[in-house]
Order: C-alpha cells, then sequence, then structure tokens
C-alpha cells in the first residue's frame, strides 16, 4: 500500500506547477545505440531512414526540469519533418503532456512504462552518419528498438481516440516491411500496440518522460533518470507548499 500511495503522489506532482517555468537544454546527436533501417509511409510518402534509440550530448540546462537530465542522454524522435543535428541546437524542455496531447503523451509514457528497456543504451553505436559495418544486425535488441520507434510514430501520427485506430497496416501512418531491417519489428511494434490501455481507462504505472523540442531540429522523447525521481518529489512538493502558503 506505501508503494502504490508513493507512485500516486509521484504521478500527482509530476504534473504540478514546480516545472512551468520554461526549461532549455543544448543537444546535440550523437548516434544510435540500437535499432535499424526503418520504413515508414506517411500520407502515401515513402519514409526510409535509420531509427532507434539516439544517444544525445546535452549541455548548459537551464531550469528545473532540464537540470534533471544528465549531461548524455538517450531518447527517440517523434516527428518525421525534421532531422536530428550532430551540433549543439537549443531544445526547450517540457513534460511530454505538455508537448502534445495529453491522451497522446499518456499511451507513449505507458508503451515506455511497460516496453523500453535501459539495455538498448549500451553507447555500441550502430549507427552515426552511416550504419557501422554489419549492422543492422537481426538482433532481439535491434528489432526491439527499432519496434518502439515504430509504435511511437503510430501513436503521434494515427492516434484519434479510438484505440482500434492504432495499425500501421492502415491510417496516415504505415509500415514499409519491404524497406524496414530488421522486418519482424513492424509485427513486434503492433503487438505492443495491441496491448495498450485505453488512456482513459489505464491506471497503472507511467514512465516519467519529457520533450525536448527545437524549430528546426527533430524533436525527441527523453526518460527522467531513475535517481532524479526523487527531485522531482522534492521539488512538486516545494510546489504544494508555496501554494498553501499563498
Amino acid at each position: 500500500m506505501k508503494i502504490s500511495v508513493y507512485v500516486f503522489c509521484l504521478s500527482v506532482l509530476f504534473c504540478t506547477s514546480a516545472f512551468a517555468t520554461l526549461a532549455t537544454i543544448d543537444a546535440a546527436y550523437v548516434g544510435i545505440d540500437a535499432g535499424g533501417k526503418q520504413g515508414i509511409i506517411l500520407n502515401g510518402s515513402n519514409i526510409t531512414g535509420a531509427n532507434g534509440v539516439m544517444a544525445m550530448d546535452t549541455q548548459n540546462p537551464a531550469g528545473e526540469l532540464a537540470e534533471l537530465l544528465g549531461d548524455h542522454v538517450w531518447g527517440y524522435c517523434y516527428e518525421l519533418g525534421q532531422y536530428a543535428s550532430t551540433n549543439f541546437s537549443t531544445f526547450d524542455v517540457e513534460l511530454l503532456e505538455d508537448a502534445i496531447a495529453s491522451d497522446k503523451a499518456g499511451l507513449i509514457r505507458q508503451l515506455w512504462e511497460l516496453h523500453y528497456d535501459d539495455s538498448w543504451e549500451a553507447d555500441t553505436l550502430i549507427f552515426t552518419d552511416q550504419f557501422v559495418s554489419g549492422e543492422p544486425a537481426d538482433t532481439t535488441e535491434n528489432q526491439e528498438a527499432l519496434a518502439f520507434s515504430f509504435a511511437i510514430y503510430e501513436i503521434i501520427y494515427d492516434y484519434d481516440g479510438n484505440m482500434n485506430h492504432l495499425d500501421l497496416g492502415g491510417g496516415d501512418l504505415q509500415s514499409s516491411i519491404a524497406n524496414t531491417i530488421p522486418p519482424q519489428a513492424a509485427g513486434i511494434a503492433q503487438s505492443w500496440l495491441n496491448g495498450l490501455v485505453d488512456p482513459g481507462l489505464y491506471t497503472g504505472p507511467l514512465a516519467k518522460l519529457v520533450s525536448l523540442k527545437n524549430d528546426s531540429k527533430q524533436d525527441v522523447i527523453v526518460e527522467i533518470p531513475e535517481p532524479a525521481t526523487m527531485s522531482i518529489l522534492v521539488l512538486g512538493s516545494l510546489a504544494l507548499l508555496r501554494k498553501r502558503r499563498v
């Protein structure tokens, strides 16, 4: 019971005004740790490229939320219209539910909690500006890391409140198996999507995620490191105390 109460409080405090002030951080793309070659059809147009869990260097955090991130983070891009850069650029740091529709954020936080694997963060890059020799290998790690990217894009581009529309075979965004290596990734992603619970009904734990947003660079989702959750709790508690004193 104590654990349940703690998790509940943490979830509530994570969404308080403790992080209402603008936060920024400078970030630069390093490479892809695990993933593969992803084939996507978006509104009838074929998009092919390397994707998976991205390693990024960060510096100059400003604001409480940005300061919870380390100087080397891993994340997933969630827009297909722009590209990552190896040069440092300044990103706004927001709670994911402030950056995108809250129901989509809830689904991605649920997906992350259930299926994200820290072992993907091995700093053994399979792609920088091109695939490393022998990659993308048909390993479980690469299959699942690439599947995670498929699932995020499907939620971003096709979820409209109807869970049945989370279908990589139809809608605005579809998987292109012929252009995907490892090809199993799309099937794994669909199985994960099928297992998600409507965000209005889900009562389980959710990952603590932030968005790194830049108007001219690919936006990225990053998880708040686990040791920082106590900082989140303290900051949230201070925000509530300030409210009570007013």
